[in-house]
């Protein structure tokens, strides 16, 4: 389906360009899986998992794997259909820069806030560093990309079909065990992300049902 839905929006840019008769080049879709060695657990050999079966069953698209800097241990080959792109690390900022750094992530929600977007900018204030990584390495990507396939809970503003993959709504069924702020920060993420994304994957029914139920998410946009 995602596929589909990929070549949809294609095509419909190819007809509004008139370029409908060229020959297509393959989709080109990045998958992002900078996470670090033992970082993430499960979460971690599952993206393994989906890179590497992907990778596998290529049927003619291409693929851009987004690492961290300096993790060698993927083991993936380059090709004229796959491609490594490192993101760099956030590290922690000190002295000025970790000033100008809150400038800037404050300065744009107050910008956003004033939009009335109260979502975005909640993001922005707590994310806008971890963005700005991942959208500077998509820059770098060798090809243009159709889609970005984000296998855990990330999102990046940037006008391609995004794929959201976020977990669960503990922040919301157990509240007693979440503090204020945190689940209040985490709960925007996840909206902003449902809004973005052009398709919604989860791991389980339950999961699908609630988000839904919750964000009043369409179900079309959704896939388990």
């Amino acid at each position: 389906p995602n596929c589909s839905m990929m070549l949809s929006v294609r095509d419909k840019a190819q007809r509004n360009t008139g370029h409908s008769r060229m020959a297509p080049s393959p989709i080109t879709v990045g998958i992002l899986a900078d996470l670090e060695p033992g970082v993430g657990g499960g979460v971690n050999e599952f993206t393994r998992g989906l890179v590497h079966s992907i990778l596998a069953n290529q049927e003619g698209m291409r693929f851009v794997i987004f690492l961290a800097s300096g993790d060698e241990s993927w083991g993936i080959v380059e090709s004229d259909q796959v491609a490594v792109v490192r993101v760099g690390r956030n590290g922690h900022l000190r002295g000025w820069r970790r000033w100008q750094d809150r400038l800037v992530r404050y300065g744009a929600a107050l910008a956003q806030l004033s939009q009335g977007d109260i979502i975005r900018a909640r993001v922005t204030r707590t994310h806008r560093r971890r963005q700005s990584a991942i959208l500077e390495a998509i820059q770098r990507s060798p090809w243009e990309l159709d889609a970005i396939h984000l296998p855990f809970p990330e999102i990046v503003p940037i006008p391609i079909p995004l794929i959201f993959c976020p977990w669960d709504l503990q922040h919301r069924h157990l509240r007693e065990y979440w503090p204020r702020g945190i689940a209040r920060d985490r709960d925007a993420y996840y909206q902003l992300g449902c809004r973005l994304a052009a398709s919604i994957v989860l791991g389980s029914e339950w999961c699908r049902e609630a988000l839904i139920s919750q964000y009043a998410i369409p179900r079309r946009k959704t896939a388990v």
